[in-house]
């Protein structure tokens, strides 16, 4: 499903566009089922953190969400996975884009970038 998260990025980009809004009801009602996953894996602990089949994506996809409807609620659950982040990037065994450190580390970047986060920032420069 994490791997499928900027497919709902998608869908909400095209619902504000096209102003079509059964594109946005989709889009929601599939981050719904992301917060219902999230909740199972951040107490699980296992998964990785990559831009791409990771915790980072999630939070890539919940960050422009959270600019393109205006919905602040969406930062608290990126503040959740930041936390789990924080906790297992130096563990990190991949290092690439795609499920490693590298990823986390620009989606970080990004994201601070957006809503100024200081852990994002934090995260990012933890390789210094």
């Amino acid at each position: 499903m994490f791997s499928w998260s900027s497919i709902f990025l998608f869908l909400a980009w095209l619902a504000k566009v096209s102003g079509e809004e059964k594109y946005e009801v989709l889009s929601r009602g599939a981050v719904e089922q992301i917060k219902i996953l999230l909740k199972e894996d951040l107490i699980k602990g296992t998964m990785n953190i990559g831009a791409y089949d990771g915790l980072s994506g999630v939070v890539y996809v919940l960050s422009n969400l959270a600019k393109i409807w205006k919905d602040d609620s969406l930062l608290s659950w990126i503040d959740l996975i930041l936390i789990q982040i924080e906790k297992v990037i130096t563990k990190d065994e991949y290092l690439d884009l795609i499920g490693g450190s590298a990823g986390c580390i620009l989606v970080m970047l990004g994201h601070n970038q957006i809503s100024k986060n200081k852990k994002a920032l934090s995260i990012s420069q933890i390789y210094k």
